[in-house]
């Protein structure tokens, strides 16, 4: 076979047909990488937002304030958990949300009891709310949203 034929051949990589194929598959795969870190970005700083408003809830609660310091405290930080779970409610997806919503629901039951200065007894939930809300959170971000590799 002469040299000249020998790249000429179908499925040769040096083929330009096959070159050609690759670069726009390679293009392809770029812009869903794009177009997925696009997404994720104000996703995952929804979620940042409110485990940071949850960390602050379960630093006052750890805190060896007096109820009347925490009830002063706690409203200003419900507030700040309550719109940054609309936040999280408006990027989604409905698993994330619902377990933001079960994070702040936690947070609203433990604000209601400070602001009646009783001792608050479900720390545990709050506590284990915010891990919740991150196994969701990280499971949304590593979906790459390709229905081919899934199981429905």
């Amino acid at each position: 076979m002469e040299p000249s034929r020998f790249w000429l051949l179908p499925g040769r990589a040096g083929s330009p047909r096959l070159q050609k194929e690759t670069q726009q598959a390679e293009a392809a795969r770029q812009r869903r990488f794009e177009s997925l870190r696009e997404r994720r970005e104000p996703c995952a700083k929804a979620y940042a937002d409110l485990l940071d408003a949850g960390q602050e809830v379960l630093d006052l609660l750890r805190s060896s304030s007096s109820m009347e310091d925490m009830a002063e405290c706690i409203d200003n930080l419900y507030s700040t958990a309550r719109k940054r779970r609309a936040a999280v409610a408006i990027v989604g997806p409905e698993p994330v949300a619902l377990s933001a919503t079960e994070l702040l629901r936690n947070v609203a039951v433990m604000r209601n009891e400070v602001m009646h200065l009783r001792r608050f007894s479900g720390i545990s939930d709050v506590a284990r709310a915010p891990g919740l809300f991150t196994m969701a959170a990280r499971a949304a971000l590593e979906d790459d949203g390709d229905e081919a590799t899934g199981s429905g």
